[in-house]
């Protein structure tokens, strides 16, 4: 099985945006960002949006910079 992405995009999520998720089945976690008629979903492995998640706390505690484009790992 592969670890690459199936579809790459970029999406710009504004504050207050709506996001739900559910449980499928299968064990994935299918992920809604924003309504279904304008937004878009993605499908997760549990591990991978713990990962997901892990560097999103990472994003959140660095501190604020004026440097264009800090990469998190």
């Amino acid at each position: 099985m592969s670890t690459a992405p199936h579809v790459s995009a970029y999406v710009r999520i504004p504050d207050g945006c709506p996001m739900s998720c559910r449980l499928t089945i299968s064990g994935d976690i299918e992920i809604q960002v924003g309504s279904p008629r304008d937004g878009f979903e993605f499908v997760a492995h549990r591990e991978a949006l713990a990962d997901l998640v892990r560097l999103g706390q990472r994003a959140l505690a660095a501190p604020e910079t004026d440097e264009p484009d800090v990469e998190i790992t």
